[in-house]
């Protein structure tokens, strides 16, 4: 009786390995999975070794992404578009599937984490409003202020919520010169050749203002609503209080001697790298949310997504492709692992923004909410149309601040010779 029950004790366990052994051998099924990408090492690096170490079946090929395809990633399992007038092309093509159901149904505990700042803008890409792509990062921008000048000079700390006008306010109450003769600024803007335009355009569009029409490429500028925007940029520009200049040096924010900028995670990171390599002293800055639209205070156009991946409608592989995605932007370790490298952006998983030691709070960056109503034309038009226009403008509204001609007259002939430069352009 003990050899019989002892004999069907070795067929029931040899019966349980066996099945055992079939379920390893159907999960083990090798896969290889395409993914779009421009470099093969970057890829390997950030996701790559980190999902095949996680799930060794799966081999990760990375399709080198060409630039000059009519479709680069017709051969690949994911998807990847750079810019999101790519992302909205391929989604009318049919060329992504939707992965609103993937969210749906999949309640792992990290994509509950994920910010629904990446979602809401691309989301608003699609006519349908699902979502057909994934950014493992995002920038947002902030307001970074030197604590210690407006100590100094008895100027209040900004707070959240700032218009434009606000702070061209704030930056209007600092002294033109330190007390050793140094020029000393309320506001530094970016160090290019269209810096001017640039930061008025940025005004225009946290205010929800367009000047190129996507569609029809029409120029549209010469409006009340312009007009009295540039009306307080411009007096703030005559004041001397912006630094707006074209220089090859340091920027003044980094050497104290400006009071704000608008700057991003990376410029966090920047600050204080600078210091170090430059053997300066490092900057006492604080950092607020960035300027806002007075409409709409609680939330921002200053978000952007700059890698976007997706799962190709022809995919064979389309569950892993889906593990693959997972696994960029909610993977705990791999995310901590990409914090290393500081200016890849923020976080979907905005907890493991990386802090700076004895810095303030950066969630500022992205504690408003994504405005997906966003009129900026670098999104959706070919870069060197805008940049036709912008340098077209930038003349005439230095002569506007100038006082060679009034903001209206201004308006008006940016209207026209902005329109015939992208009608050139187009040609």
């Amino acid at each position: 009786m003990r050899f019989k029950h002892l004999l069907v004790l070795i067929l029931l366990i040899c019966t349980l390995f066996s099945l055992w052994g079939c379920q390893s051998s159907a999960q083990v099924e090798p896969v290889i999975l395409k993914v779009s990408y421009p470099s093969v090492q970057q890829f390997y690096r950030d996701y790559g070794f980190g999902y095949e170490k996680k799930y060794p079946h799966i081999q990760i090929q990375v399709v080198p992404y060409d630039w000059e395809a009519a479709d680069p990633g017709k051969d690949a399992d994911i998807r990847y578009m750079q810019l999101m007038s790519d992302y909205k092309q391929q989604i009318a093509d049919g060329k992504l599937l939707s992965l609103a159901f993937r969210f749906q149904q999949d309640r792992d505990e990290e994509l509950l984490k994920i910010s629904p700042i990446m979602a809401t803008l691309l989301k608003s890409v699609a006519d349908n409003g699902e979502l057909y792509g994934v950014s493992p990062t995002f920038e947002g921008i902030g307001l970074f202020y030197n604590k210690d000048l407006f100590t100094k000079y008895g100027v209040a700390l900004p707070t959240e919520g700032l218009s434009w006008k606000g702070i061209y306010a704030l930056s209007m109450r600092f002294p033109k010169e330190t007390a050793d003769g140094k020029p000393l600024y309320g506001l530094q803007f970016d160090n290019n050749p269209r810096t001017v335009m640039k930061y008025l355009m940025e005004a225009g569009r946290t205010e929800g203002l367009s000047y190129i029409q996507p569609q029809s490429l029409q120029v549209t500028i010469n409006t009340d609503r312009w007009q009295a925007l540039l009306k307080d940029a411009i007096e703030a520009f005559r004041s001397g209080s912006f630094f707006a200049e074209n220089d090859a040096g340091n920027p003044p924010f980094l050497t104290g001697q400006a009071a704000m900028t608008i700057g991003n995670l990376g410029s966090a990171y920047n600050y204080e790298q600078f210091a170090k390599m430059e053997v300066a002293d490092a900057i006492n800055w604080g950092l607020t949310t960035p300027p806002i639209d007075p409409g709409q205070p609680e939330r921002s156009r200053g978000y952007s997504i700059h890698e976007i991946f997706g799962i190709s409608a022809d995919s064979t592989h389309p569950e892993e492709a889906w593990k693959l995605l997972k696994f960029m932007i909610s993977d705990a370790e791999n995310t901590r692992y990409m914090t290393n490298y500081q200016n890849r952006g923020i976080p979907v998983i905005t907890e493991f923004t990386q802090p700076i030691p004895g810095k303030d709070d950066l969630s500022p960056l992205y504690r408003l909410e994504a405005n997906p109503d966003n009129p900026d034309p670098y999104l959706w038009l070919d870069h060197e149309i805008v940049n036709a226009f912008h340098d077209t403008a930038q003349p005439i509204i230095e002569a506007a601040i100038q006082g060679d001609m009034t903001i209206e007259e201004a308006l008006a002939e940016i209207e026209l010779k902005g329109q015939q430069a992208i009608d050139a352009k187009k040609q």
